[in-house]
Protein backbone atom coordinates (compact mmCIF):
# COMPACT_ATOMS: atom_id res chain seq x y z
CA UNK A 1 0.00 0.00 0.00
CA UNK A 2 2.77 2.26 0.68
CA UNK A 3 3.76 2.43 -2.99
CA UNK A 4 0.43 3.34 -4.36
CA UNK A 5 0.86 6.11 -1.94
CA UNK A 6 4.33 7.46 -3.21
CA UNK A 7 2.77 6.88 -6.70
CA UNK A 8 -0.11 9.45 -5.64
CA UNK A 9 2.33 12.05 -3.60
CA UNK A 10 3.66 12.25 -7.23
CA UNK A 11 1.03 13.40 -8.96
CA UNK A 12 -0.21 15.97 -5.78
CA UNK A 13 3.60 18.21 -6.94
CA UNK A 14 1.92 22.16 -7.10
CA UNK A 15 2.69 23.80 -10.57
CA UNK A 16 5.40 26.16 -10.24
CA UNK A 17 4.81 27.79 -13.14
CA UNK A 18 1.24 28.53 -12.69
CA UNK A 19 1.61 29.68 -9.06
CA UNK A 20 4.21 31.77 -10.35
CA UNK A 21 2.15 33.52 -13.14
CA UNK A 22 -0.85 34.04 -10.25
CA UNK A 23 1.66 35.51 -7.84
CA UNK A 24 0.31 33.13 -5.10
CA UNK A 25 2.74 33.25 -2.32
CA UNK A 26 1.54 30.93 0.21
CA UNK A 27 1.63 28.18 -2.17
CA UNK A 28 5.20 29.37 -3.43
CA UNK A 29 5.97 29.10 0.37
CA UNK A 30 4.26 25.51 0.89
CA UNK A 31 5.96 24.38 -2.29
CA UNK A 32 9.47 25.58 -1.41
CA UNK A 33 9.56 22.87 1.90
CA UNK A 34 7.87 20.27 -0.57
CA UNK A 35 8.92 16.87 0.36
CA UNK A 36 10.49 17.05 -3.49
CA UNK A 37 13.81 18.99 -4.16
CA UNK A 38 13.33 19.75 -7.39
CA UNK A 39 9.95 21.21 -6.61
CA UNK A 40 11.72 23.04 -3.27
CA UNK A 41 14.22 24.33 -5.79
CA UNK A 42 11.73 26.05 -8.92
CA UNK A 43 9.68 27.01 -5.95
CA UNK A 44 12.52 28.90 -4.45
CA UNK A 45 13.90 30.52 -7.96
CA UNK A 46 9.85 31.67 -8.28
CA UNK A 47 10.23 33.29 -5.04
CA UNK A 48 13.12 34.75 -5.94
CA UNK A 49 11.60 36.07 -9.36
CA UNK A 50 9.05 37.84 -7.30
CA UNK A 51 11.21 40.35 -6.03
CA UNK A 52 9.25 41.02 -2.81
CA UNK A 53 10.74 41.57 0.68
CA UNK A 54 7.98 39.20 2.27
CA UNK A 55 9.94 36.42 0.73
CA UNK A 56 12.92 36.86 2.46
CA UNK A 57 12.05 34.86 5.90
CA UNK A 58 11.27 31.48 3.28
CA UNK A 59 14.28 31.97 0.73
CA UNK A 60 16.57 32.63 4.27
CA UNK A 61 15.24 29.15 5.70
CA UNK A 62 16.33 27.17 1.98
CA UNK A 63 19.97 28.28 2.44
CA UNK A 64 19.85 25.09 5.39
CA UNK A 65 18.03 23.09 3.08
CA UNK A 66 19.46 19.73 2.94
CA UNK A 67 19.68 19.77 -0.68
CA UNK A 68 22.86 21.88 -1.99
CA UNK A 69 20.67 23.19 -5.28
CA UNK A 70 17.96 24.41 -3.52
CA UNK A 71 20.63 26.12 -1.12
CA UNK A 72 22.63 27.77 -4.51
CA UNK A 73 18.83 28.49 -5.91
CA UNK A 74 18.05 30.41 -2.68
CA UNK A 75 21.64 32.59 -2.28
CA UNK A 76 21.03 33.24 -5.74
CA UNK A 77 17.44 34.27 -5.33
CA UNK A 78 18.27 36.79 -2.08
CA UNK A 79 21.16 38.40 -4.39
CA UNK A 80 18.31 39.31 -6.87
CA UNK A 81 15.47 40.45 -3.89
CA UNK A 82 18.33 42.20 -2.35
CA UNK A 83 17.49 44.80 0.96
CA UNK A 84 19.50 44.99 3.87
CA UNK A 85 18.68 42.05 5.76
CA UNK A 86 19.27 39.67 2.58
CA UNK A 87 22.81 41.44 2.19
CA UNK A 88 23.33 41.07 5.73
CA UNK A 89 22.64 37.39 6.08
CA UNK A 90 24.57 36.55 2.44
CA UNK A 91 27.87 38.45 3.75
CA UNK A 92 27.63 36.82 7.79
CA UNK A 93 27.44 33.16 5.34
CA UNK A 94 29.79 34.17 2.78
CA UNK A 95 27.07 34.05 0.05
CA UNK A 96 26.75 37.66 -1.53
CA UNK A 97 27.49 38.17 -4.93
CA UNK A 98 29.59 41.16 -5.58
CA UNK A 99 28.80 42.99 -8.84
CA UNK A 100 31.96 42.82 -11.43
CA UNK A 101 33.94 45.69 -12.28
CA UNK A 102 32.91 47.52 -15.08
CA UNK A 103 29.07 46.11 -15.05
CA UNK A 104 26.40 48.49 -15.13
CA UNK A 105 23.59 48.04 -13.85
CA UNK A 106 20.23 50.36 -14.62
Amino acid sequence: MAFFGKLFDRAKKPDIKTLKKARDLDALFEAATHADWYTRYEATLALGEMGDESVLPNLIARLDDEHKEVRNAAARALNRVGGTRAVRVLAERGLLIEKARGTHIA
